[in-house]
């Protein structure tokens, strides 16, 4: 079982040019339109909540490990778009 600094590690290799991009592509990578379709960040209406998942975790460690400028709360902001973006994307 891999470990938590290895899979922050693996998903800051999808890097990007800001965290937006970071997420959008990590995102891509490991959430399939199926699992998002269940998905808000906040569990709003009849959806689970993204916020609750470890992926969630993993996603803000890995924008504050290769954006030092960034804030937790960008991260939380831009990784709250996330559902929603691999439900648009093929």
């Amino acid at each position: 079982m891999p470990s938590m600094s290895s899979a922050i590690k693996q998903i800051a290799t999808s890097g990007g040019k800001n965290v937006y991009d970071l997420v959008y592509r990590a995102t891509q990578k490991f959430v399939t339109n199926k699992f998002a379709a269940g998905y808000s960040y906040f569990g709003r209406g009849k959806m689970l909540k993204f916020s609750s998942l470890k992926l969630n975790g993993l996603l803000i460690k890995a924008a504050l490990k290769i954006f030092p400028n960034c804030s937790e709360k960008e991260a939380e902001v831009t990784i709250a778009k996330a559902p929603a973006l691999c439900r648009t994307c093929e």
